[in-house]
């Protein structure tokens, strides 16, 4: 009797797996958009473009970087020369009304200054002349009319390096998002004029990327040592260039 049902349950469990084999091919053919973007891709034709959006907007915090360097005989004294002046340069600027957590230590160095190697002797170790200290803070403002008071109150205080100006715009997400919409609208417009001039017919969006968003911060570099007179500095901050862009790939469709 057994092996009468053998054979029978051998069908049967055939029957099921073929069962199961009609089913999930007609799954797969009546549902080909689960596919993954970038999987299969070969099996149709695609168009890519990509567009670009760029947003203004006005700044509304200044970043200001003031310098104070000294060199000296020893490494000390460069040190305590600069570490003085630089307290002078601090104070000035928090007199200002600047709180104190806007003003930020960045960058301390103290190097050594050598003398210039004979012709000929290039083997002997360097002479050590002197050394070159220098401390730099970062102050961050909010209040963009204080600008050029903060630069002329720290080299009036003992600053000599003004290090540069930048701006920034503090809650961007939605200039960003602005921008995204831009190059979402044009790679879309370009797309269209691609299509109408090649004659193809667009399907739908097949994948998106998300190239990049930049907001550069426009820095103003003084350079060199400061030179400043009692006259004020003026300073404009101008507007920020919010910039995005994104690649589109849509389906192209037999007419």
């Amino acid at each position: 009797m057994g092996s009468m049902i053998y054979p029978r349950a051998a069908a049967l469990f055939g029957a099921v797996l073929a069962t199961i084999a009609v089913s999930h091919n007609s799954f797969c053919q009546a549902a080909p958009m689960d596919e993954q973007p970038g999987e299969n891709s070969e099996r149709f034709p695609t168009l890519t473009v990509t567009g670009h959006g760029t947003v203004n907007a006005r700044p509304d915090r200044g970043i200001v970087q003031l310098g104070v360097e000294a060199q000296a005989n020893t490494a000390e004294s460069a040190q305590q020369g600069v570490n003085g002046s630089m307290e002078r340069v601090i104070e000035a600027v928090k007199k200002l009304g600047v709180e104190k957590h806007s003003v930020q230590t960045a960058g301390i160095r103290l190097t050594p200054i050598y003398a210039a190697q004979t012709p000929g002797r290039e083997s002997e170790p360097p002479r050590i002349l002197g050394y070159r200290a220098s401390n730099t803070i970062r102050v961050e403002l909010s209040d963009l009319g204080l600008i050029g008071k903060v630069i002329d109150a720290g080299t009036q205080a003992g600053a000599n390096r003004v290090e540069g100006i930048s701006f920034e715009v503090q809650n961007d997400a939605e200039y960003r998002a602005e921008a995204l919409g831009v190059a979402a609208k044009k790679a879309q417009n370009e797309a269209r004029a691609l299509a109408g001039a090649l004659g193809i017919k667009l399907g739908r969006v097949w994948k998106v990327n998300q190239v990049a968003i930049n907001a550069p911060r426009p820095m103003y570099a003084f350079g060199g040592r400061a030179r400043f007179a009692a006259v004020s500095t003026p300073v404009e901050p101008g507007q920020i260039a919010i910039e995005a862009s994104v690649t589109v790939t849509y389906r192209i469709e037999a007419r």
